[in-house]
């Protein structure tokens, strides 16, 4: 399977600890929105999703930040474009035919193979095909300003969230079938801003690339506690009355997700690094996008299984027994449509 053998691909690169650290993070975002749907205390959690926006426009503008230049070639625009249609677009139609169409649904159907609507989890799918459109606009502007002078181009940046989070045009830009949401563009761009002080201005500082070895060792540490606390104070546990009204909004939770990812990048061969980019994160972070696309289908089978073939009660929904279940059956489904359709539309190297 094409899924095992990108598992592997972070040893062919050339930064293999990054390449492991960014698929965990990946990982433990498509696992987060599962615990959000099925995990006991996780109701509320949206860690998953911050991750998920934050890491798009992190990655997607990584080799813009490294070589400013190829974002003025419109060959390079066009190619963009195309890799991130055939990225997304066929994985994500095969499960509207599954879940809507083979169900006869046929309007339905149309609405969401038109992203005219997004019922449930597949909201997010405008969302990032949304700022897959854009973002090469974005970068055009930025990658000028980078030009000119590298903290401009995170200064510009933090600007056009402020502008676009008070000010935005359009306040309720998609459907979901039951109410209007926003374009959570900020979150995208909240990934921009961290690819631009990752690889604009950080991976260049001599004194971040000669840190001591007990410099590195206590930066892997906080790494880990802030992480475990993001999350943990994001639903589950209790946060602090001081924290507790930050931590619930989104575009906080977004921010965190920036510096979880800074974290991640900057601590190569630690611990955190190893801990974030364990074989479980990693595994189903290479096959995150089917996994999240999946995770509604694979609740409805671990359900109808228990009740037909089992002859039993539905399971109790929120319990750790169904989220087990439903992760199983979902990456064990992702392993296939990774590799025999998504993986069919995109190039050698994993992005």
């Amino acid at each position: 399977l094409s899924a095992i053998q990108d598992m592997a691909a972070g040893r062919l690169m050339t930064e293999p600890a990054q390449f492991n650290s960014i698929n965990g993070i990946r990982g433990l975002s498509a696992i987060l929105v599962l615990f959000a749907h099925t995990a006991p205390g996780f109701a509320s959690v949206k860690m998953g999703l911050a991750l998920l926006f934050v890491l798009s426009g992190f990655l997607l503008s990584k080799p813009f930040v490294l070589a400013s230049d190829r974002i003025f070639s419109a060959t390079t625009i066009h190619s963009f474009i195309v890799k991130r249609a055939k990225r997304i677009l066929p994985m994500y139609y095969l499960t509207i035919f599954v879940v809507y169409l083979a169900n006869f649904e046929f309007d339905t159907a149309a609405r969401h193979f038109l992203f005219i609507e997004a019922r449930g989890h597949l909201w997010a799918i405008p969302q990032i095909l949304a700022f897959y459109l854009l973002l090469p606009f974005i970068l055009l502007v930025t990658s000028l300003i980078h030009k000119f002078h590298r903290a401009a181009s995170v200064t510009f940046l933090v600007a056009l969230i402020f502008v676009w989070k008070h000010y935005s045009p359009f306040p309720n830009l998609f459907y979901n079938g039951s109410y209007h949401t926003p374009f959570m563009l900020d979150a995208f761009l909240l990934g921009v801003t961290a690819s631009y002080l990752q690889y604009g201005i950080i991976q260049s500082s001599k004194k971040v690339q000669a840190i001591p070895a007990a410099r590195s060792a206590w930066l892997s540490t906080t790494a880990l506690l802030f992480t475990i606390l993001c999350i943990a104070w994001s639903s589950p546990v209790e946060a602090p009355t001081a924290i507790a009204p930050l931590i619930a909004r989104f575009d906080i939770k977004c921010l965190l997700s920036c510096i979880i990812i800074l974290f991640a990048v900057n601590t190569p061969k630690t611990s955190y690094a190893k801990i974030i980019g364990n074989p479980v994160f990693r595994s189903i972070g290479i096959v995150g996008f089917s996994f999240y696309l999946l995770q509604g289908l694979g609740i409805d089978m671990v359900l109808q299984f228990q009740k037909e073939i089992l002859g039993h009660e539905p399971l109790v929904f929120r319990s750790w027994v169904l989220t087990f279940s439903v992760l199983t059956v979902t990456y064990v489904i992702s392993l296939f449509t990774y590799s025999y359709i998504e993986r069919r539309f995109f190039g050698k190297m994993l992005k």
